[in-house]
């Protein structure tokens, strides 16, 4: 006989139920049935639902991480952009926010931004 099986078997209840869609309280694992026969189980059946309980949690905290890192790698991920042409100025920029410079010589060219 294993040490862990001469005591009670408490329930993991933390008295802050929150359920899923699925019914399984977001605190303990448990689903919503084994929470209510809880105290009618015996010990192996109260084992079995923990160890449950814990495959649930992992799984949770994996898919938790899981959709973690897809929406790191969303963010970092460069948009595609409209590629613009190399000879013709966007639409949305104006000569005021460039602040375009006419030199003082007619024969020359304007200065044009590059960026």
């Amino acid at each position: 006989m294993k040490q862990i099986e001469s005591f009670a078997i408490e329930s993991p209840c933390q008295q802050i139920c929150r359920f899923n869609r699925q019914r399984y309280c977001r605190t303990c694992m448990r689903h919503m049935d084994e929470r209510i026969a809880w105290d009618n189980f015996s010990d192996e059946e109260k084992r079995a639902v923990l160890r449950k309980c814990h495959r649930r949690k992992l799984a949770y905290r994996r898919a938790a991480y899981l959709q973690f890192q897809e929406m790191k790698h969303q963010q970092h991920t460069p948009r595609p952009q409209q590629q613009l042409s190399l000879f013709e100025r966007p639409e949305s920029q104006s000569d005021k926010t460039h602040n375009l410079k006419q030199p003082n010589n007619e024969d020359s060219d304007p200065q044009i931004p590059l960026f």
